[in-house]
This record gives C-alpha cells, structure tokens and sequence, in this order.
C-alpha cells in the first residue's frame, strides 16, 4: 500500500510538515519550563484549556490514524497522537509524577517532523514526471474528441507542428468549445 489516505497531496503534506514544526517548538519551549501538574496544586486557567484542548487533539489525530492508508502516514499520524497524549498526561500529572512525558512529546513530535519530511519528499516526487515527446501521445491514439479534431492530416505534414490551418481551427472550435 503506497498510497496515501489523508496527506494525498504536496499541499497537506507541507501543511502537515509545518504543524509538525510549530508543535515541536512549542514543546520545546514546555520543555524548558517545569510543569507541575492540576493534581498536584490549583490548575491555572491555562491548565484547563489545554485539558480541553489535548484530548480533542489526540482523538482527532487517532481517527486520521484510521482514515490512513499507507504505513508512513500511520506512523506520522501515531506520533502526533502520542505527543498529544504526552501533552495531557503532562498536563495532568506534572513533570514530578511524570518526568519521562516531557522527554517523549519532543521525541515524538520530532520523529514526526522526520516522517512527515519523507511524506513531502515522496509526495513532491510524485508530482514531478520525466519529460516525454509531445508527440508521443498522438501517436499512440487519441483518448479524446479534442485530441482527434487536433491531429494533423497529412495535407498538413509541412507545416511545424503545433500550428493548424485556418480552415482545421473551426473544427476544433466546434469539437472543444473554449
């Protein structure tokens, strides 16, 4: 299974590649700064938000680890769903009660950034196709009505390829309206 489910496109995969990095930083900066944790003295407001917040995060995450198909998508998604769920547990229990938390959400979130780095990679070089003779494709038949009103007869063998007579544009026109 090579294909992608989710991140099918350069465009989310880059999307991906730079949500991957700004959690990351975030984590970083948390990683500097000790969490003490809501069970162990009052929750600030912050706390609380991000109690909200981690859990929506990680079960979203967790169900595009459902809608992937392909194994690094999987594991790009499962490391963004583990670094949310460090994220929470990190959140709830502190740095005290928890200290490996702090260590695998950057971890995970860098890996994540290391996958998802690979998914643009291997996306980018989907979209780029070698280069073919224009000419190859009318040869090998024309797929539309719009390719065989534009092929040249053999009245018009002369001229350079690409130009049509005057008398050949109506029936273009007429087969492929603009």
């Amino acid at each position: 299974m090579s294909d992608f489910g989710v991140l099918n496109t350069r465009k989310r995969g880059i999307i991906a590649l730079i949500h991957s990095f700004v959690f990351l930083g975030i984590a970083a900066h948390g990683f500097a700064s000790p969490k003490y944790g809501m069970l162990h003295r009052s929750g600030a407001m912050g706390d609380f938000i991000l109690l909200g917040i981690y859990p929506i995060v990680a079960s979203i995450l967790a169900w595009l680890v459902t809608l992937s198909r392909c194994v690094p998508e999987r594991v790009y998604f499962s490391l963004c769903t583990c670094s949310a769920t460090f994220g929470l547990l990190r959140t709830i229990y502190g740095d005290t009660a928890l200290p490996v938390a702090q260590y695998m959400r950057v971890i995970m979130l860098s890996s994540a950034a290391v996958v998802g780095f690979l998914i643009v990679r291997t996306l980018s070089r989907a979209t780029v196709e070698p280069a073919r003779d224009p000419s190859a494709s009318l040869r090998a038949g024309p797929a539309t009505p719009c390719a065989m009103a534009a092929l040249p007869s053999e009245s018009q063998e002369s001229e350079p390829p690409g130009l049509l007579r005057a008398d050949n544009r109506s029936q273009v026109s007429e087969v492929c309206p603009r």
